[in-house]
């Protein structure tokens, strides 16, 4: 078996995995009902979208060159039959996307309601 071949199996295998979770999320989301509220992590603002992701640093031309990351916030979704619709926010801004996923696990538990990657 030639590279050439080698590389097309494994791509196909891959397209056809892909297609298979396509058609698992579809199956899913047909019977989430609509209205369905769930938690789910976002940018702060529109501003923090165009930011790095987290705070960080690193040594350029001999000089420390350090940026501040991204603000994120846990938001409230509904499911409206087609996508998630952001409903509002729940939390002010965190500092890395670490604290806002620890803070949603938080307020999923009090809230008592799913994240929406489970949802």
């Amino acid at each position: 078996m030639s590279d050439c071949d080698l590389v097309n199996f494994v791509m196909r295998g891959i397209a056809a995995q892909t297609a298979s979770e396509f058609a698992a999320a579809r199956l899913k989301d047909a019977d989430r009902p609509i209205g369905t509220k769930a938690l789910d992590i976002d940018f702060y603002s529109a501003a923090d979208r165009d930011r790095p992701i987290e705070d960080g640093s690193m040594i350029y031309q001999g000089r420390r060159v350090q940026w501040k990351g991204a603000r994120w916030c846990v938001v409230l979704v509904s499911w409206d039959g087609q996508r998630w619709k952001r409903v509002r926010r729940i939390t002010g801004p965190l500092n890395g996307v670490g604290a806002a996923l620890t803070r949603r696990g938080e307020l999923c538990k009090t809230r008592g309601l799913l994240r929406k990657d489970d949802a």
